[in-house]
């Protein structure tokens, strides 16, 4: 299963999402004269690294979610919900555990840049 698969079965599942786009949420890009609001989901890069024995099976992935509507206030207040929905999310999924979704450049317990 890819992460752009997850995503979507994740946002759909989402009965707060769902409310809000039914079924509109497409990979990629939004179909032409497509109903709004909507979501489109763009992979930016997915990785799980290597160690003597093999694939480490962990990984890694990064997904963009466009929030679309037909104004700013209701994209951006979908784009609350789907964070609602994503952030922090911890579960399972088919055969895989999902141990955290994040925020673009928001790290868990301090990690990540320091201020300087």
């Amino acid at each position: 299963m890819s992460a752009m698969t997850f995503f979507r079965d994740l946002l759909l599942a989402d009965q707060s999402v769902a409310a809000v786009i039914s079924n509109r949420l497409w990979p990629l890009e939004l179909p032409e004269n497509g109903t709004l609001p909507a979501i489109v989901l763009t992979p930016v890069d997915e990785s799980d690294d290597f160690h003597l024995g093999g694939q480490n099976r962990y990984p890694l992935a990064r997904v963009v979610v466009d929030c679309i509507a037909d104004s700013f206030p209701a994209a951006d207040s979908l784009g609350d919900t789907v964070k609602d929905a994503l952030v922090s999310f911890r579960g399972t999924s088919g055969i895989y555990r999902i141990d955290l979704i994040a925020a673009d450049d928001v790290y868990p317990c301090g990690e990540g840049r320091l201020a300087g």
